[in-house]
């Protein structure tokens, strides 16, 4: 606007041009555009130039219009018989396809999305498949609800209703009879589910839907990594078969919800589910590729469709009332004006107030004919404009006010005063709760339980299988304490000041009561395991080797990530130590573990379960560059005990 004010640009004049020729919708459509817009026009005193089609192509403008009465309150059946008429429209459409070997583009467009409210359930019931942006909420898909219930089932054990939701998942299935039966003895679900006796008294297939339910979960607690939320969850939902009963499209969604569980969770504890389902009420889910789209009229800018449907333009935008504070920016100030309470109670304040209202009235209606026009010159062929009008109290047919169809209404008007008039009000329905029919399918119950094939098992799954790494101990406290105790000495392995900052002994102290809470210790034996952390580096850094481990190199590194292609698989490989000492490079794995009877036998075994991981951790080294000698080896500060297994 200032540049066509001004008329010029960096000292050179500006020729305005008007872009007339319109090369998508056909003939008829952009007749109709031109004789709706130079009313709009008119009405603001301005001049609109009207567009020349460049098309031959016939098309058609289609008006369904809906009428109520005076003081009906139809707006319910009104919306239901609306989706419905798009429904048939649709499938119209596809028959038409059908026979002309076409595929039209059908694009349903809202002013907001609540306009979809009665629309997005008749396409899914008609089994009209559609492609929406924004459109459906990511925690209202079938997918995340089921894939949601096994989270916070697998999180709290005395979630009743998640576990309630989880046994009538579809990869589980079980019949709400059984799930009755299962509820008789009361208390938690989760002991009646893990219960065999209880599970006895189910049906043949709630026997067996059960069995695979306990069997995975029993699995699951049993592994040490299911102190992982986000292992736990993954594993549960592949071994339930959870891939088997979703849509392609529909593993995006799955997906999203792990990034964002990796997100909320990043050391795989999760401690507020709440903040995660508010973060997943934010999102939406990832929609189908279809020859049906909805979405915004915002959204459709740059598009075209073969049909263009516009429902709901009888309904008022969420800024048609007006405020209790109206305001305005003039020339850098913002000028205020408060409604007033009651008319003639302050005649200037209320004029102010008015002229303030109107001009943002004005400015409504602007931005509802700039969203009208974006709207009607998206259909290539054909328009179709639904919408709700309703008889006021002098028995005129008006249509809302700040409605797009308030703004339509000298074009489209005359239709609405020939429809046919409802003047049955809405009948309030009783509360009850929905249950769709649980048809049994006897084929389908006749197959064995689906179990998910077990993948093979990589070089480093398998070396991994074998070992007992701290990190992973079945024993929670052993656990924890392997964790800090490698913290710890990643710490000393960095810091030129390791005397100094042991000797402070109660602050290393206090520092590693806060890491084992931090992992999960419980209280009681909290003390036995300080001390014992404290024993291991205190033993350390008092051995000979621990110190030749600990000490400075022209080449060293602790806790060194590398990535590598093992079997097929992206791996991430953690080396506690390593460094070049006279020309040899030396890995270095810590070792909590302590021998409880023979030494040289307890050594010996460690050496058996730990060769293997140690040799990929050796080979992986070499392929990143390494040309020295490369030695790996078991430090045990318990024993001041180096024990070195191979050397290349």
């Amino acid at each position: 606007d200032e540049l066509q004010q001004r008329g010029s640009f960096a000292g050179k004049a500006l020729t305005p041009l008007q872009l007339k020729a319109n090369f998508r919708s056909s003939p008829d459509l952009v007749n109709w555009v031109n004789d709706c817009f130079k009313i709009l026009f008119t009405d603001r005193g301005r001049h609109y130039e009207a567009a020349l089609p460049q098309r031959e192509n016939a098309g058609e403008v289609c008006i369904h219009p809906q009428v109520l009465g005076q003081k009906v309150d139809a707006k319910l059946s009104a919306g239901q018989a609306e989706a419905r008429e798009i429904v048939a429209l649709i499938q119209q459409v596809q028959a038409k396809d059908v026979v002309s070997g076409a595929s039209s583009s059908v694009a349903i467009l809202v002013r907001n999305r609540g306009h979809l409210k009665h629309i997005v359930p008749a396409l899914k019931a008609a089994n009209l498949h559609f492609s929406g942006q924004d459109i459906d909420s990511l925690s209202a898909t079938p997918a995340v609800m089921d894939f949601m219930a096994l989270l916070r089932a697998l999180w709290h054990e005395a979630d009743n209703v998640a576990w309630a939701s989880l046994v009538r998942a579809p990869f589980v299935g079980l019949s709400w009879d059984d799930l009755l039966l299962l509820r008789e003895p009361g208390g938690l679900l989760r002991d009646a589910i893990m219960s065999s006796d209880v599970c006895a008294l189910l049906s043949q297939d709630g026997q067996r839907a059960l069995t695979h339910l306990r069997d995975t979960v029993t699995w699951i607690e049993i592994c040490p990594q299911s102190r992982d939320l986000r292992w736990a969850l993954r594993s549960a939902w592949h071994l339930l078969g959870g891939p088997a009963c979703i849509e392609p499209h529909q593993q995006g969604d799955i997906d999203r919800v792990l990034a964002l569980l990796d997100e909320y969770a990043p050391a795989g504890l999760l401690e507020d589910i709440r903040t995660l389902e508010r973060a997943l009420e934010r999102l939406y889910a990832v929609p189908p590729s279809s020859n049906i789209e909805l979405m915004t009229i915002h959204k459709s800018k740059g598009l075209e469709f073969d049909v263009v449907i516009l429902p709901g333009t009888g309904a008022s935008g969420r800024n048609a009332d007006r405020d209790l504070l109206a305001w305005q920016r003039l020339r850098g100030h913002m000028i205020f004006a408060p409604k007033p309470q009651r008319s003639g109670a302050d005649h200037a304040a209320e004029k102010l107030y008015r002229y303030m209202s109107d001009t943002q009235a004005r400015a409504l209606d602007e931005e509802i004919d700039r969203l009208i026009y974006v709207a009607l010159t998206r259909a290539k062929r054909a328009l179709h404009v639904f919408g709700v009008a309703q008889m006021n109290s002098k028995g005129d047919v008006a249509a809302t006010s700040g409605s797009v169809l308030h703004r339509l209404w000298a074009s489209v008007g005359d239709a609405f005063e020939r429809a046919e008039v409802i003047e049955d009000s809405d009948l309030v329905a009783p509360l009850r709760v929905p249950m769709a029919p649980r048809l049994r399918n006897l084929h389908i119950a006749s197959q064995p339980v689906w179990q998910v094939p077990k993948p093979p098992e990589s070089p480093l799954q398998r070396a991994q299988r074998q070992t007992e790494n701290a990190v992973l101990e079945d024993n929670i406290e052993d656990r924890a304490v392997g964790i800090v105790f490698h913290e710890l000495m990643e710490r000393l392995g960095r810091r030129n000041d390791r005397e100094q900052w042991v000797l402070d002994n109660d602050r290393l102290q206090r520092g590693v009561t806060q890491r084992l809470r931090h992992h999960c210790h419980p209280e009681p034996g909290l003390d036995d395991s300080v001390n014992r952390v404290m024993t291991l580096v205190t033993n350390t850094l008092a051995c000979e080797k621990g110190q030749w481990i600990l000490a400075s190199y022209q080449w060293q590194a602790s806790e060194q990530t590398i990535r590598r292609m093992i079997g097929g698989q992206w791996q991430t490989l953690i080396l506690d130590r390593v460094f070049i000492d006279q020309d040899r490079c030396w890995i270095v794995d810590y070792k909590t573990a302590q021998a409880k009877g023979n030494k040289q036998r307890f050594f010996d075994e460690q050496a058996d379960r730990y060769r293997t991981k140690m040799r990929i951790y050796q080979q992986a080294l070499h392929a990143t560059g390494v040309e020295c000698a490369i030695t790996t080896a078991l430090y045990f500060p318990a024993h001041q005990y180096l024990l070195v297994l191979d050397e290349t």
